[in-house]
């Protein structure tokens, strides 16, 4: 959802109590501010130096390609938090210690509460790991027979999960997993988190979808409309993380920071 942005910071700045009374404060801090943050704002950073000088920040290790991306991002971490709500109108304030301050209202979507549940925020956990090491991969969580629906082929012979519970919310599985993403194709992963397959060609169907980026996201999005599914795709090019759900890219992360 795009933002909205507000006019006049001044008279905004003097609006805060108001504001606070029908949306929730937000401040990404870009650089260290001498400005005086309202008691209770959620308040998000990039900079471990304004980490440290604002001891109730939350750091946020990745980088964005725009603003849209960035603030998308910290309203799914202020839902995975418990401080945001879907339907919650939020003021974002971005200061970056300079003229180019900016003031923004975004209202959360709904599509976030899929993302902040167990099986999903594991497999964008999981995924993060991969970026910082170049593994390309990409991963369907949903009903194991809408899944299975979206299947072209199986790259490998055999189904090496199984009969085998294999949790993508265990992380003592994820040194395993890892070998695993490293062969062409997509993980399945049922709504409780289990691992159901891996390596497996998907069905581009006959879905039109306006997406930039390969054959893997595209495959990826269009099983995501057709299987009513979460889609999440690691770019072994770029290392950043795509989120799909209804055939469209709701979520970018990265590239993450080292």
């Amino acid at each position: 959802m795009r933002s909205t942005p507000l006019q006049g910071k001044a008279s905004w700045i003097r609006r805060i109590p108001e504001l606070a009374k029908h949306a929730k404060l937000v401040y990404f801090v870009e650089e260290p501010t001498s400005m005086r943050i309202p008691k209770g704002s959620l308040v998000f950073t990039c900079n471990r130096e304004v980490a440290k000088s604002l001891r109730s920040s939350i750091l946020i290790d990745s980088s964005f390609p725009g603003k849209e991306e960035l603030y998308d991002h910290i309203l799914y971490e202020g839902c995975r938090l418990g401080k945001l709500r879907p339907g919650d109108w939020v003021i974002i304030s971005h200061l970056n210690g300079g003229d180019g301050d900016s003031i923004t209202q975004k209202k959360v979507p709904d599509w976030i509460v899929l993302l902040v549940r167990p099986p999903v925020f594991e497999t964008i956990q999981f995924a993060k790991i991969l970026s910082r090491e170049g593994i390309g991969a990409s991963f369907l969580i949903g009903d194991e027979r809408r899944l299975r629906r979206v299947v072209k082929r199986r790259i490998l012979r055999f189904n090496p999960f199984r009969g085998n519970e294999v949790l993508i919310t265990r992380h003592e599985y994820w040194q395993d997993l890892k070998f695993f993403a490293k062969l062409d194709g997509a993980f399945l992963i049922d709504p409780q988190g289990r691992v159901i397959d891996c390596a497996v060609q998907l069905d581009l169907g006959e879905v039109e979808i306006e997406l930039s980026g390969g054959t893997r996201h595209y495959a990826v999005a269009s099983a995501t409309r057709a299987a009513g599914c979460t889609g999440v795709v690691v770019s072994e090019e770029n290392k950043t993380i795509s989120i799909f759900q209804e055939g469209r890219r709701v979520l970018q992360i990265g590239p993450l920071k080292k």
